[in-house]
């Protein structure tokens, strides 16, 4: 809805170019779309200030210790230590003990440097010198790394970043380095799994084309509104065959729309005529006008196409039918006669889905425990991570609550960093509607962190460990992402120390969900590959990846769901994926990581997927059959209904699947918690478990693939399969089900 802007980061090559007894020197290769500014009004000024933050290299014994103690206290089977977490201090004192003295060793180095004359203005590490931060003008940072600083260009995205090429570490500190951030990483492409919204869902999988020798007009997309309307965007064709440019046809006097059920006669016809550009019924412009222009461009149309807007009546549709519309123009020929166009017929039959309000989202999945006066455990918070300038507004979330979800308390919580309400961000806002609405009454934290989000999470895990050390702050125990970037642009470094810093999160008894994607298993950026691209931290093997899907009617009457909103229509669950009959304007993201080995607990359900799904699986050379497969589970994902700014809107994107089952699973560590059961934690081995012993804890999704992204389909992509696969994980929750296994001591046998 994706959700998904992310700042991407150019994957740091790093290589020792020089190294001395005493120096060790680093290049980094600069990525292909960024170039040196040569020009001397943008060379840096010396006291121009850059903030780095120095990430301490762990000892991977220690490492391989953290792994094991979290595999015991996540594994169900493991009745001794399951669910035994131990406290972030803890974690630092029993196991990671290097990090404090390696850490210090690092600080004191840069203390050192400080008073030898370079002027570093602040030197922060902390809890345990896991990361340190420091804040220093250019002209120091050059002596402190003996680098260079310059101005790149991103020739794609015209964003400048102040890198050096180059740097440079006493061998002694190189050594207990792990990665520094904000020397050399190049911020890439604005691609976060940003929620797209209804009004600007712009990409269709088929651009609709004419015959040359046609006059009828070509139906370029179809949407419906939050209030049932439709409305069609129509470029127009003169009555000559030509298409109109600039301006509207001199004889141009309206459109008539054709609309038809499914295999039936047309259920009614709707004309518009030349006047009602007045009343802006219907609005005819060209494809520079904001209105249109999104649209335009993903159709390929020249600048000066004419394209036409209408709304036709909200009480004319009913969901999940299927619609058929076509269009003719009405021209005027000097007399008193009107002549006709041929008609165009819209490329495909459409249907509208029910807008997804959490009412609808609980009945979708059956969910009942508690309500909007339940009393929660004082001892519970959940918590939104907030990145890119994504802020929230009070108020436009009790305006959610009062319009969308009256039987939900929608319980805002504490604010940690920055927040600016006059600005609120769609992505925050719509993580803080559905993560506080679907765990309705648990206080909902939002986590803010800085201006952008250059793709890397350190200053969450530092916000978390500050928090940490708060004794009066009671920490939120489910989080969400809703941000994630392409694998390769962080590289084996990268992944490593944040797998390391998740597993202790998961330790002290995190659950971390994330959204799996919205470009399937490619790149809107990069096209089709020779192989799969995989998204970090939503490929991470310590996070519940969250995959989208989508509700249709059931044309076999079989595998039926049935909610309340929408009584007795048929739905099935499908893989949420680009489509002009579903007007879905993401595809669920998932595949196979690049970077990251296969977890134990989900080893044989992926063997078992590569082993049915025959020729649906791509060539060995997309992916690596023993790297961690994504997602985990699925939720809905399509026509979340947000409020934001005083507008309620449609928007779709696994970054509102993401926070809305991370409310669910509140609500049983709600449960949990008032009946002494200790928090879920890192949740992957227990959901595997449960999948092995019970798999009808899980809607099994069969329908569907992730081949296309925002642009294109792809010849590669996954399917979904019975059972796990990598495209909609183990199935979306069938609630009760989970609820029952989740809410008592973990003692599963297959029923």
């Amino acid at each position: 809805m994706m959700i998904l802007l992310v700042l991407l980061i150019s994957q740091i090559l790093n290589g020792i170019v020089a190294r001395s007894v005493d120096v060790v020197t680093i290049a980094v290769d600069r990525p292909e779309e960024w170039n040196l500014v040569e020009s001397k009004s943008l060379i840096p000024n010396t006291d121009e200030l850059l903030e780095c933050i120095i990430v301490t290299k762990s000892n991977p014994n220690q490492v391989e210790q953290l792994r094991r103690k979290l595999d015991q206290v996540s594994n169900p089977r493991d009745k001794e230590n399951y669910g035994k977490y131990m406290t972030i201090n803890d974690i630092h004192k029993t196991i990671l003990t290097d990090t404090r003295p390696t850490g210090e060793k690092i600080e004191k180095w840069l203390v050192e440097q400080k008073q030898q004359g370079i002027q570093i203005h602040t030197i922060k590490p902390s809890a345990h010198n896991e990361f340190i931060k420091i804040r220093l003008p250019v002209n120091a940072a050059e002596k402190l790394f003996q680098a260079k600083f310059r101005r790149h260009r991103n020739v794609v995205t015209n964003q400048m970043a102040l890198r050096s090429e180059t740097y440079s570490l006493p061998l002694s500190i190189h050594t207990k380095v792990a990665w520094i951030h904000g020397i050399s990483a190049f911020p890439s492409r604005i691609t976060r799994h940003k929620k797209e919204s209804v009004t600007k869902r712009n990409i269709q999988l088929v651009r609709s084309k004419r015959a040359t020798s046609s006059n009828a007009p070509i139906i370029q997309k179809v949407k419906f509104d939050l209030h049932k309307r439709g409305q069609l965007f129509v470029q127009l064709i003169c009555q000559n065959g030509e298409e109109a440019r600039l301006t509207i046809c001199p004889n141009f006097q309206g459109l008539q729309i054709f609309v038809k059920l499914q295999q039936t006669p047309t259920l009614f016809t709707t004309v518009l005529s030349r006047t009602d550009l007045i009343t802006h019924s219907l609005s005819c412009v060209p494809c520079t006008n904001s209105t249109v222009s999104s649209t335009c461009n993903s159709q390929g149309l020249n600048e000066s196409a004419i394209m036409c807007t209408m709304s036709i009546d909200k009480s004319r549709f009913k969901n999940y039918f299927l619609y058929q519309f076509s269009v003719r123009s009405l021209f005027g020929n000097g007399t008193n006669t009107t002549e006709y166009s041929n008609i165009g017929i819209y490329r495909s039959l459409v249907f509208r889905s029910l807008p997804l309000v959490p009412g609808v989202a609980m009945a979708m999945y059956n969910i009942t425990y508690g309500g909007k006066y339940a009393k929660r455990s004082p001892l519970l918070r959940q918590g939104v991570a907030g990145f890119s300038s994504q802020y929230i507004n009070r108020a436009s979330i009790k305006s959610f609550a009062r319009v969308y979800a009256k039987k939900f308390n929608l319980n805002v919580g504490k604010i940690y960093g920055k927040n600016n309400a006059s600005n609120p961000g769609d992505e925050s806002t719509i993580d803080m509607e559905f993560m506080s609405a679907m765990g309705s009454g648990i206080p909902t934290d939002f986590i803010s962190i800085g201006p952008l989000f250059d793709g890397l999470i350190f200053d969450w895990i530092i916000k978390i460990l500050e928090m940490a050390q708060d004794p009066s702050i009671l920490l939120p125990r489910v989080h969400t992402f809703s941000y994630s970037t392409d694998e390769p642009n962080y590289g084996t470094s990268y992944i490593d120390i944040m797998e390391t810093k998740l597993m202790s999160l998961g330790l002290a008894g995190f659950t971390m969900f994330v959204a799996s994607g919205d470009d399937g298993t490619s790149s809107r950026t990069l096209g089709c590959g020779a192989t799969g691209l995989a998204q970090y931290p939503s490929s991470s093997a310590y996070m519940t990846s969250v995959g989208g899907t989508l509700f249709v009617r059931s044309s076999t009457n079989t595998s039926c769901r049935y909610v309340k909103q929408e009584r007795g229509v048929c739905l099935q669950e499908v893989v949420a994926s680009l489509s002009d009959q579903t007007l879905s304007s993401i595809t669920s993201g998932g595949g196979f990581s690049a970077y990251i080995g296969q977890p134990d607990y989900q080893k044989a359900f992926v063997d078992r997927y590569l082993n049915i799904s025959g020729k649906q699986i791509p060539p060995s050379t997309f992916f690596n059959k023993l790297a961690r497969a994504y997602p985990d589970i699925s939720f809905a994902a399509v026509n979340f209904v947000e409020t934001s700014n005083g507008q309620s809107f449609l928007v779709d994107g696994t970054s509102g699947a993401s926070p809305a089952i991370a409310g669910v699973f509140s609500l049983i560590n709600d449960y949990r918690l008032q009946h002494g059961l200790p928090f879920l934690g890192f949740l992957n081995p227990t959901l595997y478990y449960i999948a092995k012993c019970r798999p009808d804890a899980f809607h099994d999704i069969t329908v569907g693939d992730n081949r296309c992204n925002k642009d294109t389909c792809c010849k590669y992509g996954f399917y979904a399969q019975p059972s796990f696969d990598a495209v909609s994980g183990l199935g979306s929750i069938n609630f009760p089900v989970l609820f029952d296994i989740l809410t008592k001591p973990l003692n599963i046998s297959a029923n």
